[in-house]
């Protein structure tokens, strides 16, 4: 009688690591695939991991504070390497942001990059560029589109050589 339970255990074992183990697509997890928008970087596109704003003057409905984010590792690079920007606005109705004109227009781009022990961390202001932004006003998708040229932060100071960063991000507003 133990025999033959252990033998029927077994085969539902056996069964159930055949039906169970199976070649399928190589796993992409969906909660990093946003849709959301593009960045170039050096040359090639990235995919947004997210894209998410906030409303940072509760006084003017209309400010936003967007934050976006990219996977940027290299081929062989084995620990996390991504860049980030925050673009700050006063007003989406403006439409059009020129960086070297407009003051209400806020940058900040940030590579991070532990596969490099010197320079883990390293912030970038924009230079020159254009910031379009398409108003979800009454809620709905908003879009933006930026080209700007980058030059690296370093000790308060803008140093070595201009960055092209091109990219488009799209976030869904809740009135």
């Amino acid at each position: 009688m133990k025999k033959t339970g252990f033998i029927l255990l077994a085969g539902i074992a056996a069964i159930v690591l055949v039906a169970g183990c199976k070649k399928s697509d190589e796993f992409v997890n969906p909660v990093y695939m946003c849709n959301c928008g593009v960045m170039n970087w050096l040359g090639s596109e990235y995919p947004l991991l997210g894209a998410h704003y906030i409303v940072p003057d509760t006084a003017n409905p209309l400010s936003r504070r967007y934050y976006i984010s990219a996977e940027t590792s290299l081929e062989g690079e084995l620990l996390t390497h991504n860049l980030n920007m925050r673009l700050e606005v006063d007003s989406v109705t403006k439409g059009v942001f020129y960086v070297e004109d407009d003051d209400d227009l806020e940058i900040l781009v940030e590579e991070i990059n532990y596969n490099d022990p010197i320079d883990t961390l390293v912030t970038y202001m924009p230079v020159d560029g254009v910031v379009s932004i398409a108003p979800a006003l009454l809620g709905g998708t908003e879009s933006v589109q930026f080209n700007l040229v980058l030059k690296r932060f370093y000790n308060g100071s803008l140093v070595g050589f201009e960055v092209p960063f091109s990219g488009n991000l799209s976030v869904n507003i809740i009135p």
